[in-house]
């Protein structure tokens, strides 16, 4: 049954990253004009694309697993540069809204 699930896996992954869906979610992703902040269906597309690559490579994960992975990364991320800029903030006195 193993290798059923995980041919049904590499079967759909091969299906997924050659489509016509794929390249727009990519398009999207890349040069989307939303806030750094959204989530967008490109990403949750490209994030299924990610999933779907574990499974079929026989890594036993879920969907969920995957996109918490990707938002942690995204708060370390947010958060580090959010720092950054009070660092900066500070050393150069730069008080934006007066």
């Amino acid at each position: 049954m193993e290798i059923i699930k995980l041919a049904f896996h590499k079967l759909h992954y091969f299906f997924a990253v050659g489509g016509v869906i794929h390249l727009f979610a990519q398009f999207d992703l890349i040069t989307g004009s939303e806030l750094p902040c959204d989530y967008t269906w490109g990403q949750r597309y490209v994030l299924r694309i990610e999933y779907l690559k574990r499974r079929s490579k026989g890594i036993e994960c879920t969907f969920d697993d995957v996109e918490k992975e990707y938002l942690d990364d995204w708060n370390k991320r947010f958060r580090k540069s959010y720092r950054d800029m009070l660092k900066n903030r500070e050393k150069e006195n730069n008080d934006w809204w007066v």
